[in-house]
């Protein structure tokens, strides 16, 4: 999987002000219907924005992967990255920018 942001939200948050922590966050099996984005905003306070989802089957197993924006304190972005980490669910930083 490219760790690309598609071009459309790429055009959709520039100009946008602020800073900018965008995520690729890549479930496989039972993790696809976990809550992880409802966890993580309560737990560490962190505001997620789904910019683009996906999810499908492979051989019978659901697969799917997420581009959000993290908005909130850096130590609580952080902490949640690690929870996710944690949780055995792939996630990378695949796009930052500070105005």
């Amino acid at each position: 999987m490219h760790d690309e942001v598609p071009e459309s939200i790429l055009k959709s948050i520039a100009g946008q002000n602020g800073e900018r922590h965008i995520y690729r966050i890549v479930f496989v099996g039972d993790a696809a219907s976990d809550p992880l984005i409802s966890h993580i905003s309560k737990k560490f306070n962190v505001d997620t924005n789904i910019l683009y989802g996906q999810i499908t089957e492979l051989q019978g197993i659901p697969f799917g992967n997420l581009i959000v924006e993290f908005r909130g304190k850096a130590s609580q972005i952080q902490q949640a990255v690690n929870y996710i980490n944690e949780s055995n669910i792939h996630v990378k930083e695949v796009f930052s920018h500070a105005s």
